[in-house]
């Protein structure tokens, strides 16, 4: 009979994280990530998962995973976009997990996350003037971006009198920024005393046309010469 010699296999660590995924998300909500591990060594082993670089909170679902040899899992990271956020602002998180047993045996995985641009504006509200026939009456109005983003803001008017906005478009504005414009009605000639038109004024993102605001100018006519009567004085 013969001794066939065994051979101890020596143990190895190693691990494989995602190495990078993007998500983006409104300002305000938090956006999951959901990350794959591979313990590529050849023995069981315990992996400490932590965070670390990003500016926007961040969290793991586990501060450990155990797999065992060639095993593979996932486990979930949250990132949270601030509510007040830039539309295409950008937050990276490197997620990286560690063997317990060898130290030397880590992996990184990076979370690129971005703020979506949101569109919103605002117009100052209704008016009311009134002008003498044949001449114009003139309105100043403010237009707010509301979004998050830099935007453009057209500038449109309808109405049966006629009527011109001094500048379209507006901007462009940043996130909370406004613009004064002026919008002049003309009162015909051939009105009647005391006869009212409505213009409406209508502000569009360019970036968004579902985001609009409208403003109503209500003008009435006057009578082209005002007459003052006095009491008559008898002696």
């Amino acid at each position: 009979w013969c001794v066939i010699p065994t051979y101890e296999v020596p143990p190895s660590y190693g691990v494989n994280l995602t190495p990078f995924a993007a998500l983006s998300g409104d300002p305000g909500v938090t956006v999951t990530y959901t990350i794959g591990i591979t313990n590529t060594g050849n023995v069981t082993d315990t992996f400490a998962l932590s965070h670390g670089g990003e500016t926007w909170p961040t969290s793991l679902s586990a501060p450990e995973i155990t797999l065992g040899a060639g095993q593979s899992g996932s486990f979930m990271a949250w990132v949270s976009i601030p509510a007040l956020a830039y539309g295409l602002d950008m937050d990276t998180a490197a997620i990286t997990a560690t063997s317990q047993t060898e130290p030397l045996a880590s992996a990184v995985a990076s979370l690129e996350t971005t703020a979506t641009p949101v569109y919103g504006v605002d117009l100052s509200g209704d008016q009311a003037g009134e002008g003498v026939v044949g001449t114009v009456v003139t309105y100043t109005l403010t237009v707010t971006n509301q979004g998050n983003t830099t935007d453009t803001f057209t500038l449109a008017i309808s109405g049966t009198w006629t009527a011109e906005v001094d500048s379209s478009p507006a901007g462009p504005l940043g996130p909370g920024q406004s613009e004064v414009f002026t919008v002049t009605v003309h009162v015909p000639a051939e009105a009647n005393v005391g006869e009212m038109d409505i213009t409406t004024v209508t502000a569009q993102s360019t970036g968004d046309a579902s985001a609009t605001a409208s403003a109503h100018l209500e003008t009435t006519a006057l009578p082209a010469t005002r007459y003052l009567y006095l009491p008559a004085v008898v002696r």
